[in-house]
């Protein structure tokens, strides 16, 4: 960074207010610079503790929510069920009372009487009462078990039902050999309710009867039965409902974290990449106002007690502001990219062609670095392949230029083209440096937006941008890129481009104007420097 003092040394005689000037600049600045860096350190963690709550609480929120309409569900289902299962067991009492009813009037047929011990066992299991009389006499059994309303009011009801069907229990059948009711029900004084048959045979000069009510289990009753494991079956599902959302919550927004934090790192990266070329800049600004104050007032000497010349600093200005435009473009160009609206024009091109212009292109380069750089293409005709051109050709130069910037002079960069005729065909571009190579626990971040393995970012040649673009590159090609070590030491990046054969049935894009045929070069060629 460049001083905007001047009499570093402290033998020149400036004016009282320039030199407060000066140290007004350094002191705002050495302050601006510190309130960066502890806002810096502050923000980030608060920043992220504040994304980290946020996603907290939308993941609960969804949480809540697919519990919620699940749940809704489940309940749903549930009182379904539940309302099914309390009809079933109604139906069930109603069956058990017809089964129970056969049994018993087929016995009262074929027995004249019916001992003591059998009605108790009835009447215990079914909650029912048994009545039979003959000739107006009861058969004289005082009952198993206590209804809840009279057991005498609940004869005499059923009688009087029995009564309204044509069916009396002193009068014996005419017209038949028995006369009885079909199924009704009464509701006793108490509100208990029973299902009841009538069933009346001769017998001798007179009649005998059969009367069998069956208590019918209260709704309420069937209710509190079935509600706790209902709701046993509601809170269990609703609580491995709240889990299951969390969990499915969380992998969904698993994505949407790891994109904030990448935004968050790659603002504080651009900040940072930023922040050095403007501090150029504005001490740049400052020293050449510095100069201009003291020329205006004869002291035209004053440009070089800064230790600069203003052609030298308008230079470092410039230079700096080509880095940050540099740097705004590949910016623009990755955003394009996440947005989808980075376009290409696709053409059919030749591989060898390409890989040999990019050859040219940096062979001077190669030659002022003594850098040896060589390379190998096919003797045979390679497959055509559709592509744009210049975007291939950049994502070459980031490979080739990283390789050159991290290869020392007397090393040596290779460029080669293969072919895979196996389908799907593809064509592959390979770049390999003799320099220092790429740990394995770095290969898969080096191609994240701002990742440079100095993590100081002192080196100010490169961004940490161009694999990112060159890996957008290819994946908008349908390509891949990958990164392996090279024998002996180096690195060795591998682009992978899908080739176009003439019994493929569709392209990689499907409207193509083919591009006017530059110089082809045929047979195997191998060339160095």
């Amino acid at each position: 960074m460049y001083k905007g003092s001047a009499g570093r040394d402290g033998t020149h005689d400036a004016p009282s207010e320039n030199k407060a000037a000066g140290n007004r600049f350094h002191t705002d600045a050495q302050a601006d610079k510190s309130g960066r860096k502890q806002a810096d350190a502050g923000s980030a963690p608060d920043r992220q503790n504040r994304e980290t709550a946020m996603f907290d609480q939308v993941q609960r929120k969804l949480a809540l929510l697919c519990t919620a309409m699940a749940g809704a569900v489940l309940f749903l289902l549930l009182s379904v069920l539940f309302t099914r299962n309390i009809a079933i067991q109604r139906r069930g009492g109603e069956a058990a009372f017809q089964s129970l009813w056969m049994s018993i009037s087929s016995q009262f047929r074929i027995t004249p009487s019916i001992n003591d011990s059998y009605l108790a066992q009835t009447e215990a299991a079914h909650h029912a009462i048994v009545y039979i009389e003959e000739n107006g006499v009861p058969f004289f059994f005082p009952g198993a078990w206590q209804p809840e309303s009279a057991r005498e009011s609940l004869i005499r009801l059923a009688m009087a039902r029995a009564a309204k069907e044509g069916v009396f229990p002193q009068i014996p059948p005419v017209s038949s050999s028995e006369n009885q009711t079909g199924e009704f029900q009464i509701r006793g004084s108490a509100g208990d309710a029973y299902y009841g048959r009538l069933l009346v045979l001769p017998s001798g000069k007179g009649a005998k009867s059969l009367l069998l009510l069956c208590h019918i289990t209260p709704l309420a009753v069937l209710v509190r039965q079935q509600l706790p494991l209902y709701a046993f079956a509601a809170a269990l599902g609703a609580l491995c409902i709240w889990f299951v959302s969390r969990y499915i919550t969380g992998r969904a927004l698993r994505p949407a974290r790891e994109a904030a934090v990448r935004q968050a790192e790659f603002i504080a990266a651009a900040s940072h990449e930023l922040r050095s070329p403007l501090a150029v800049i504005r001490s740049g600004c400052f020293t050449a106002l510095q100069a201009a104050s003291q020329a205006h007032k004869g002291n035209p000497d004053a440009a070089g007690e800064s230790g600069l010349s203003l052609p030298r600093i308008l230079s470092n200005m410039e230079r700096e502001c080509s880095r940050m435009a540099r740097l705004v473009n590949d910016m623009l160009l990755l955003a394009s990219a996440d947005a989808g609206t980075w376009t290409l024009e696709p053409t059919e091109l030749d591989a060898d062609t390409l890989l040999m212009d990019t050859y040219e292109t940096f062979l001077p380069l190669c030659r002022q670095k003594s850098i040896s750089l060589s390379i190998t293409l096919p003797r045979e005709a390679g497959p055509r392949f559709y592509g744009d051109s210049q975007r291939i050709g950049q994502a070459l130069a980031i490979l080739l230029d990283n390789a050159v910037s991290y290869t020392p002079a007397g090393g040596t960069v290779h460029l080669s083209l293969s072919f895979c005729q196996d389908a799907p065909a593809s064509l592959e571009f390979e770049v390999a440096d003799s320099g220092p190579g790429i740990p394995d626990s770095l290969k898969t971040q080096i191609f994240d937006r701002f990742y440079r393995a100095d993590s100081s970012r002192s080196a100010k040649k490169h961004f940490g941008l161009g694999l990112s673009i060159a890996r957008e590159l290819m994946r908008l090609h349908g390509g891949t890129i990958r990164v392996c070590d090279r024998p002996g030491g180096g690195s060795r990046f591998i682009l992978r481009l899908p080739a176009l054969r003439s019994d493929l049935p569709s392209r990689p894009f499907p409207e193509v104007q083919a591009a006017p045929k530059k110089r082809r070069r045929t047979g195997r060629c191998d060339r160095g420097v």
